[in-house]
C-alpha cells in the first residue's frame, strides 16, 4: 500500500515521467504564501510526508483525509512512523518535522471553508464515488482562486464521444465512471464542461497515461454543474460487460450517469459546442463497430469483439490527447487528397518551429520554382532545384498558408525513414469521433495502430498556474 500511494507513483498516476505534485506547488510559491494544500485517499500518508520533507522550508501546510481511521494511520502522529519505515528522512529530522493534519471522514463533503485550499489532488478516490458531479462541486468550493486542482478519473476509455447510447445498460463501448446523457444521446463530459469557463473555471484533460483532469479556478465562488443524477443507470462496473482493464483498475468502482437538462443541452447546439453533424459522424463509426463485430463473429475470432471495440474506442479516445494550436510530426503515408495516414504522432515541443513537409519529390518546375510534395505544389522561391528530380527524398521548410506552401528551405534526404513521409505543424481541428486531426491543410487519420507518443504531451498542463 505505501508503495501504492507514494509521490513517485502519484505523478506518475498524474502525468507520466514529471513531478507533477512538486512543480505545481513551486509554480504555487511563486504566487502566494502560505498554501494550504490536501491528498484525499491520502493512505499511509507517504506522499503527505515526502511532501511535507521536500517543502519543509517553505510556507506549506499538508492535510490528509481518508474515509475510515485504522491500521496503520488513525492519527497524524502515525505519519512519523511511516516516514522512518520508508525511510523518508532521519529520524532526528522527522521528529523535528511540521506533520501534516490527516482526518477520517467521506470526502464527498469537505469540511474546509470555500476558496481556502491552494492545491488538491487524488490519484484514485473519484472512481468509487457515486455521485462525481456532487463531488466536483465540492472540489470547486473549497479550491481557492488561482489554486489547481489534479484528479485523476480513470486509467482509461473515460473519452466516449457524443454518440447515440449502445442499449439501455451498457451505453457505450468506452469504459468510463462518469457519463452524461440527454435522452439516448450520450455527451462527451469534455465538451459539457467547457460551457463553465465563463464561470470563472477551467477544467482540462490529459490521457497520459491516464484520464486526468486539472481544475482551475479564476474567480471566488461555487459552481453547479446543473446535472440530473441517473439513479438506474449509475451501477458497479462489475455489472457491465467490460473487459478488464490493461493497468489493472479491472472492474471496481462505479459508473456515475447524469442527465442534461433541455436547456443546457440546447445550449451546447448553439454555442457549436455539439452538431448533428457529428452525431451523424458518430454513427457511422458505430455502424463501422458494428460490421467490425459482426464480422468477428463470422470468421470466428479469437478474441472477443467487445474486445476489439473496444481497442478502437481507446484509440479514437487518445486523439483527444491532442489540442487546438499543438504542434505536432506525424509519419505515415498520404492516402488520398489531403489525407494522410498517421502510423506515428509524436507532439512536437518546439512552438516556433516552422511547418514541414518529407517525402519524395512527384514533380519539379525550376523555372517557376516549384515543386510537388504530398499531393501540394511547394513553392520555392529563390531555392535552388536545378539538381532536383522526381523521385527524390526531400524536406522542405516553411508555412502552410491558404492552401499553398511556402518554402523558406528544401533540402534533399540521403535517407528516408522506410519510405514514408512526414508532415509537421500545428494542429487546426480535433475531431474525436471520427479519430481525426487536421494539420497544414491535411486530415491526419488515425486507426488502432497508430501510435501516438509523446512524453511532453501534457505540458502545457503544469507548465504555470492559473
Amino acid at each position: 500500500m505505501a508503495k501504492d500511494r507514494g509521490l513517485e507513483a502519484i505523478n506518475r498516476k498524474l502525468l507520466r515521467q514529471s513531478q507533477i505534485l512538486q512543480t505545481t506547488i513551486r509554480a504555487l510559491l511563486e504566487k502566494r504564501r502560505p498554501l494550504h494544500i490536501l491528498e484525499i485517499g491520502c493512505g499511509t500518508g507517504r506522499a503527505l510526508m515526502e511532501l511535507a520533507w521536500q517543502f519543509k522550508g517553505e510556507e506549506v501546510k499538508f492535510y490528509g483525509i481518508n474515509k475510515k481511521a485504522g491500521s496503520p494511520l488513525s492519527s497524524d502522529a502515525d505519519l512519523r512512523r511511516t516516514a522512518l519505515q520508508d525511510g523518508i528522512a532521519p529520524q532526528d529530522e522527522i521528529e523535528k518535522l511540521a506533520l501534516p493534519q490527516v482526518f477520517f471522514y467521506d470526502a464527498t463533503q469537505l469540511h474546509f471553508d470555500d476558496d481556502s485550499l491552494d492545491m488538491i489532488y487524488f490519484s484514485s478516490v473519484i472512481r468509487f464515488i457515486p455521485r462525481k458531479a456532487e463531488f466536483l462541486e465540492e472540489i470547486c468550493r473549497v479550491l481557492r482562486p488561482g489554486g489547481v486542482a489534479l484528479l485523476r478519473i480513470s486509467s482509461s476509455g473515460w473519452n466516449y464521444p457524443y454518440s447515440r447510447a449502445l442499449d439501455d445498460l451498457m451505453l457505450t463501448p468506452y469504459e468510463s465512471r462518469f457519463v452524461l446523457k440527454y435522452g439516448n444521446e450520450l455527451i462527451p463530459l469534455e465538451v459539457y464542461l467547457k460551457s463553465f469557463d465563463e464561470a470563472g473555471f477551467s477544467f482540462e484533460f490529459i490521457d497520459l497515461p491516464a484520464c486526468v483532469m486539472r481544475i482551475g479556478k479564476q474567480r471566488p465562488g461555487k459552481i453547479a454543474l446543473r446535472l440530473n443524477y441517473d439513479e438506474a443507470l449509475s451501477v458497479a462496473m462489475a455489472q457491465l460487460p467490460y473487459g478488464d482493464e490493461s493497468t489493472g483498475d479491472g472492474k471496481g468502482g462505479t459508473r456515475s450517469v447524469y442527465n442534461l437538462s433541455a436547456g443546457d443541452y440546447q445550449a451546447l447546439l448553439t454555442r457549436g459546442l455539439l452538431s448533428k453533424e457529428m452525431l451523424q459522424s458518430a454513427e457511422m463509426v458505430q455502424a463501422g463497430m458494428a460490421a467490425m463485430k459482426a464480422s468477428s463473429k463470422r470468421n470466428d475470432s479469437a478474441r472477443a469483439p467487445e474486445g476489439n471495440m473496444t481497442r478502437l474506442a481507446k484509440k479514437q479516445a487518445y486523439v483527444s490527447s491532442f489540442q487546438v494550436g499543438q504542434r505536432v510530426k506525424i509519419k505515415g503515408k498520404r492516402n488520398g487528397e489531403r489525407r494522410f495516414y498517421a502510423i506515428k504522432i509524436k507532439l512536437d515541443a518546439d512552438d516556433g518551429a516552422e511547418d514541414e513537409l518529407e517525402g519524395a519529390i512527384e514533380w519539379v518546375d525550376p523555372a517557376a520554382q516549384r515543386l510537388g510534395l504530398l499531393g501540394l505544389s511547394v513553392h520555392a522561391d529563390g531555392i535552388a532545384l536545378a539538381d532536383m528530380a522526381s523521385g527524390m527524398m526531400v524536406k522542405a521548410r516553411g508555412k502552410y498558408l491558404d492552401g499553398r506552401f511556402i518554402a523558406i528551405k528544401v533540402k534533399v534526404q540521403e535517407t528516408s525513414w522506410s519510405g514514408g513521409e512526414e508532415i509537421q505543424g500545428e494542429i487546426q481541428a480535433t475531431d474525436v469521433v471520427n479519430g481525426t486531426i487536421q494539420v497544414t491543410g491535411f486530415t491526419i487519420i488515425t486507426d488502432a495502430k497508430t501510435r501516438l507518443v509523446g512524453s511532453r504531451l501534457g505540458e502545457k498542463y503544469h507548465e504555470g498556474v492559473s
